[in-house]
């Protein structure tokens, strides 16, 4: 018998003896014919009675290899080259039992002083290229049954020991793929070997973590949704971002950053960021900034609030505040509600703003719609208006063009129209009625009038306070002090030198002096 390159307990069945031949290192001896262990069934050949040993002689299993001196105790090679599924290891295990099943089970010591790399199963495949899916451990487990399946189970004791170790350092490669759920029972660190958290990731990229969701159901979808329990009493976040800049970093930084592209969607309510935290003192969303430059909040857009607003228990806003309506209402330092802002005081009635001191008494009320349907109204106890000085009433002005009625002209009352004024061009006029008002830039400080009504008009006619009024020295020159009163010329004020005809035609007392010609001359108005 000849074989080149025989390996040490080899095992082959010589035809021309008729007997089972092993290599034992420097020659063939019989195992099967003579000692009558191996049986042959056609160009089969099989062993009933006991178990084989092949480097050991009380092999304790019904194939049991020993080896001490190759690097391979056991070398499978198969070349079928048909259509058929190719295993180099076949394993089956039957269902009968009641103990664990392995397919297959790997048992490596390693040696206490040597830091080689032990591997429990190793796989090496050679791709040539091939365009076929390769697996270097491919595991399939049945559905059926009610116990749990793995696939593939890695189990690892001790500090910086791995259960299942995958590595790929390829740029387009992956070390690890799952098509399915994956359930970790602790830390998991990426790019970290060393994780203080249920999930760390350190990475050196422009994404940490890219999530993509493709569900197409009608159930609602999150990109991440996270979930805090009630079994601790710290601070709980559902999300944290904490974000490292050097002093130099000059670009945008989010800590939280969220972008929906609708694709013209149709329908559908959309939520860059939504948070929901039920229970009294919580907070759906918190932010925190004390900086005096800082926000703590900032929206670039419309905001949308469904219950209370409430900052720093100094400004409440709420919808549903008074009367069901909403209120807008701010507190001193103190906790006193100084000032109070209602949509409406009842179900029938308007809105209301109230001012209140320190002491919390109103001092001050706005009302929309005073009584019951009544006008709007403002009681205070003291009123200061400090942007014009004369009280003034609208008026209509009958006039063939309105167009040459200026601030400052005095007007009169016209008999011929009821409750209207034309300018005034009658020296002494006892229908005079007051000045228009705005002249000289000093504006009416208060403006009265009855819209929709006879009381009312387009132009403002000061009947009480200062104003300057367009005057003459046609009747002399006017010292401040003097009475004024109408003059022929239309519009225009002179000194009062007649004091019989002056009764009831008196407009006012000046209050600068006019030398020469006309100009304007301040007047306290004081009709009589």
């Amino acid at each position: 018998m000849s074989l080149s390159g025989p390996d040490f307990g080899m095992i082959v069945y010589d035809t021309s003896l008729d007997a089972a031949m092993f290599w034992n290192g420097s020659s063939w001896q019989y195992v099967g014919k003579q000692a009558n262990f191996w049986k042959q069934n056609g160009t089969n050949l099989y062993y009933l009675d006991g178990n084989v040993g092949i480097g050991l002689t009380v092999p304790i299993y019904k194939l049991q290899v020993q080896n001490t001196n190759t690097a391979r105790s056991l070398q499978l090679i198969n070349e079928y080259d048909g259509t058929n599924n190719k295993y180099g290891i076949y394993a089956y295990v039957s269902d009968e039992g009641t103990g664990d099943k392995h397919g297959v089970r790997t048992q490596v010591n390693a040696h206490p002083t040597d830091a080689s790399s032990v591997h429990g199963f190793y796989t090496v495949v050679s791709d040539n290229n091939s365009p076929a899916n390769m697996f270097g451990v491919r595991a399939s487990v049945g559905s059926g049954g009610t116990g749990t399946h793995y696939g593939l189970f890695g189990s690892a004791y001790g500090a910086n020991n791995r259960g299942i170790h995958a590595s790929n350092t390829h740029a387009d490669g992956w070390a690890g793929y799952f098509q399915g759920r994956g359930y970790f029972s602790d830390k998991v660190g990426l790019g970290v070997e060393d994780p203080s958290h249920r999930l760390q990731i350190d990475a050196e990229e422009t994404r940490a973590i890219d999530l993509v969701n493709n569900y197409s159901g009608s159930s609602t979808v999150y990109g991440i949704r996270a979930q805090i329990n009630d079994v601790s009493t710290g601070t709980k976040y559902g999300v944290l971002a904490d974000i490292n800049l050097p002093a130099t970093h000059t670009s945008t930084v989010y800590g939280l950053y969220a972008t929906i592209e609708d694709d013209d969607s149709p329908s559908g309510t959309h939520y860059g960021v939504y948070s929901y935290t039920p229970g009294e003192g919580n907070r759906a969303v918190y932010g925190y900034n004390l900086d005096d430059e800082g926000w703590a909040g900032y929206f670039y857009g419309r905001g949308y609030f469904y219950k209370d607003l409430d900052i720093r228990n100094k400004l409440f806003l709420r919808p549903t505040g008074y009367n069901s309506g909403a209120s807008l209402i701010m507190v001193d330092n103190d906790g006193t509600e100084t000032i109070k802002f209602h949509a409406n005081q009842s179900s029938t009635n308007g809105a209301e703003i109230l001012l209140y001191d320190d002491a919390g008494n109103k001092t001050i009320e706005l009302d929309a719609e005073w009584g019951d349907g009544g006008p709007g109204r403002v009681v205070t106890g003291e009123l200061q208006i400090t942007a014009g000085s004369d009280l003034a009433e609208y008026f209509d002005l009958i006039e063939e063009n309105n167009n040459n009625v200026e601030p400052g002209m005095i007007v009169s009352i016209d008999p011929a129209s009821s409750g209207k004024l034309i300018l005034c061009k009658e020296a002494y006029d006892q229908k005079i009625a007051g000045v228009i008002s705005g002249a000289n830039g000093v504006n009416p400080g208060m403006l009265m009038g009855h819209e929709k009504t006879i009381a009312d008009g387009d132009f403002p006619v000061a009947i009480a306070g200062r104003v300057y009024v367009h005057a003459s020295t046609i009747n002399g020159k006017i010292q401040p002090g003097d009475l004024l009163t109408s003059s022929d010329i239309p519009g225009t004020a002179m000194k009062v030198t007649d004091y019989e005809k002056a009764r009831g035609a008196v407009l006012g007392k000046a209050m600068t002096k006019l030398s020469s010609s006309d100009g304007f001359v301040l007047m306290l108005i004081s009709l009589q």
